[in-house]
């Protein structure tokens, strides 16, 4: 079964919060969450992507944005087609820098970065 890196994101973001020896683990490993990127501005975030070999402005992602159903989705074809491959332990970033900058850009979108599952879930009131 996949787990979109919305609803990953979630369980982990919340056994940190009550769960002080596991948020040292992922402290300790340099785990990115999407609350870390959250933290970071726009320029820091577009940044971010650049240094993982993506550049694109502004428009460009606007546009990616537009014709996906999520970040994940986005961020999967960018991973996928990466030259040169990024490393495993970077990947979780082009997500999250996508996912931050998606709900910023297009917040009425009703999106958000989120997957098709969280949007559903949040529908069915949950």
């Amino acid at each position: 079964m996949n787990i979109s890196y919305m609803s990953m994101n979630r369980m982990v973001e919340e056994r940190a919060a009550r769960d002080v020896g596991y948020r040292r683990i992922l402290e300790q490993n340099n785990r990115p969450l999407l609350s870390h990127g959250r933290a970071m501005s726009d320029d820091d975030l577009v940044a971010k992507l650049r240094g993982l070999g993506f550049d694109k402005d502004r428009a460009e992602l606007l546009g990616l944005f537009r014709r996906s159903i999520s970040a994940e989705e986005v961020a999967r074809a960018m991973i996928a087609t990466a030259r040169p491959h990024i490393p495993e332990f970077e990947e979780d970033w082009v997500w999250i820098t996508l996912a931050c900058l998606w709900e910023r850009w297009l917040p009425d979108s009703g999106c958000r970065g989120k997957s098709r599952l969280d949007r559903a879930a949040a529908a069915a009131g949950g």
